[in-house]
């Protein structure tokens, strides 16, 4: 086998950069492309699962200026699929009224 592959130093070297090179490069181009179909196969699942979305309470704030205050409460979106809730990083702030002080 060494007859054959190895015939030099100068040829092991090359032979073992160009080895060492696609693994790097396999590696480097691999990695980003398994991320991207992991996302896409996530997305299609909960796509195929007919998933919904809403929002849910999940607090209360208050603003005030002198005595008069706005009441508002905070929401969180959340998906909800195959009976699990899903929670997402989107939030809102819904107007509840005005009020005389924070309660």
């Amino acid at each position: 086998m060494k007859k054959y592959f190895l015939k030099s130093k100068g040829q092991f070297l090359k032979t073992s950069f160009a080895l060492a090179c696609a693994i790097l490069v396999s590696i480097f181009l691999l990695t980003p492309l398994e991320k991207i179909n992991a996302n896409n196969l996530k997305k299609s699942t909960l796509e195929n699962m007919g998933c919904t979305t809403g929002w849910r309470p999940v607090g209360n704030s208050c603003s005030c200026i002198a005595n008069l205050c706005a009441n508002y409460r905070t929401d969180r979106k959340y998906q909800f699929c195959g009976g699990m809730e899903i929670p997402t990083n989107e939030y809102r702030d819904v107007f509840t009224g005005f009020s005389v002080g924070c309660n």
